[in-house]
């Protein structure tokens, strides 16, 4: 009968002995009074506040500022009340760990988790509902761990799956990311908020529910991206992603930032996903050359369009954004294979753009585009052709020259268009100087007399009313 026993004390001027019972000891004189552990984990992360206690036999906790909280209850349902300093606030934790509410005097609702006292939170005993990750890597916060389901304390009527840094940070109100966490809502809309409880200031994105599970923030409440789901179970690596496509990079870098990809439809578009709400990259089927046609879409920025071929990107009008492809890991691949090719017969190009060289610290931005377009005014119902010839370089020099001999590797100049616009014209016999410039911004001249037929028109400006 575990309720009574016969007890020895030894203690000077003893041994006692005596009985115990029912939770009461009797021996002799001797006042002796039991104490049994108070349920409950030794503290609690409330709305970025730790609640201490001393030890497992106190039952109440005391925050970093005179906050002060009190448990009662059993193990599987521990009832809360407290107050932050300004406010009081109720609340009941079932002990299986993880994120729970707590509601606050002034109406508001906030979350809640058990904790340790070295500051490490207590990971809800349950797995993440399905397609939701377990893990998810927060740039300059390391990884945080899926600490729970519990109703969105944003908008209670919704349940979030919580996530936060649960790792022991030495001292439980110093690190700032335990003083935040991120919330995918489970309704299927895949809202995420990522809140600031130090600051009760959120920002917002989006989670896609089905593989490859992809982050993008809002463009004016910019989560720290890249969001990466992850599995703590193996290194934090991607968590399900999909296959490598094929013929495709796994990954494209824009401007240095990893665009991941999402999928490819029925036609043969591969599409990636950008970090912000409608940055996309596709990439169109193969065409009989192998190229693929290329349209990037970026919100923040300008749409452009190119190609992509033999494992690297032309994309026209970008002369101040790289293009690369990358692994699955967001690595850059180099291409391979682009040493000097010979064409053995006429070239018959279907595409509309030509691209050749590319800048110095830019490789993957073309030096020189010709472009092709066939147009159709909707007005007139007529149809109009251009061709455009185009510089990656804001600074551009166009020159004609012919080699000093036949075969020979040297040239003089014939004609030039610089990067002011001026049109330069050389005297066979004196390529050094131009013999003729003509600038659209300022004087013109000609080295030699300039010839007009008779009654030839040579505007002088209009006549004022002055006398003659």
């Amino acid at each position: 009968d575990s309720s009574s026993a016969s007890v020895i004390v030894n203690y000077p001027q003893g041994p006692y002995n005596g009985s115990y019972a029912n939770g009461i000891f009797s021996v002799g004189d001797l006042d002796i009074q039991s104490f049994a552990p108070v349920a409950g984990p030794l503290a609690f992360w409330i709305n970025g506040v730790y609640y201490v206690r001393g030890n497992i036999y106190e039952n109440t906790y005391a925050g970093p500022n005179g906050q002060v909280l009190t448990i009662s209850g059993t193990s599987d349902n521990i009832a809360l009340s407290g107050s932050d300093g300004s406010n009081d606030f109720t609340g009941t934790y079932q002990g299986t760990g993880g994120v729970f509410i707590v509601g606050f005097s002034n109406g508001v609702y906030l979350p809640a988790c058990p904790a340790n006292a070295d500051g490490s939170l207590q990971l809800a005993a349950a797995a993440p509902p399905s397609q939701y990750p377990p893990a998810i890597s927060v740039p300059g916060y390391a990884v945080w761990q899926f600490l729970g389901t519990a109703p969105n304390d944003l908008n209670p009527s919704l349940t979030a799956a919580y996530y936060g840094n649960a790792a022991a940070t030495g001292s439980t109100n110093s690190a700032p990311q335990n003083k935040m966490f991120l919330k995918i809502d489970t309704d299927g809309s895949g809202l995420v908020t990522l809140t600031d409880y130090s600051t009760q200031t959120s920002k917002t994105g989006h989670y896609e529910i089905e593989a490859p599970h992809l982050f993008q923030s809002s463009t004016d409440h910019r989560l720290p991206m890249p969001l990466l789901a992850v599995d703590p179970f193996q290194n934090n690596t991607i968590w399900d992603p999909l296959s490598n496509p094929s013929g495709r990079p796994a990954t494209v870098l824009v401007g240095g930032e990893v665009w991941r990809y999402h999928g490819t439809d029925g036609n043969g578009v591969a599409t990636y996903t950008g970090y912000y709400d409608g940055q996309s990259l596709t990439l169109g089927a193969p065409g009989r050359d192998g190229g693929q046609a290329v349209a990037l879409n970026n919100p923040l920025g300008t749409n452009y369009q190119g190609t992509y071929l033999n494992g690297t990107f032309n994309v026209i009008k970008v002369p101040h954004l790289e293009v690369v492809t990358g692994n699955s890991t967001g690595g850059h691949v180099a291409a391979t294979g682009l040493g000097l090719q010979s064409i053995n017969g006429d070239l018959d190009i279907l595409g509309n753009i030509l691209s050749m060289g590319s800048l110095t610290g830019i490789q993957n931005t073309a030096g020189l585009t010709v472009g092709f377009s066939d147009i159709l005014n909707s007005t007139s119902g007529i149809r109009s052709a251009t061709v455009q010839f185009g510089v990656g370089r804001q600074n551009s020099n166009w020159l004609w020259s012919r080699a000093t001999t036949d075969g020979s590797m040297s040239s003089v100049p014939m004609m030039k268009l610089d990067s002011q616009h001026q049109l330069m014209l050389y005297s066979p016999s004196d390529p050094n100087v131009p013999a003729v410039t003509i600038s659209p911004t300022g004087e013109s001249s000609f080295n030699g007399p300039v010839h007009l037929k008779p009654q030839g028109d040579l505007g002088m400006g209009a006549f004022g009313q002055s006398q003659q």
